[in-house]
């Protein structure tokens, strides 16, 4: 089974794992984390978060030296 892993820290922390079996609740993983909103992502007509939204709050992010992610696949058995 392929999974979705998002590994995850505030700066200075250790890193957090997480495994998902869907990558937009990976996506969606990092925002509440974080304590981030996607605007898109909420309201009348959400959409879920893409790499573009997910690229623009890894920006913010490293600017603010706030935290870093990754999300990546593997397989487990």
């Amino acid at each position: 089974m392929e999974v979705y892993v998002l590994q995850i820290r505030f700066s200075g922390e250790e890193d957090e794992v997480f495994l998902f079996r869907q990558l937009q609740d990976a996506r969606l993983k990092v925002y509440d984390y974080f304590g981030e909103v996607c605007y898109d992502c909420v309201g009348e007509f959400p959409v879920a978060p893409t790499s573009q939204h997910l690229s623009e709050l890894e920006e913010r992010l490293f600017t603010a030296d706030k935290g870093y992610f990754s999300i990546y696949t593997t397989t487990i058995q």
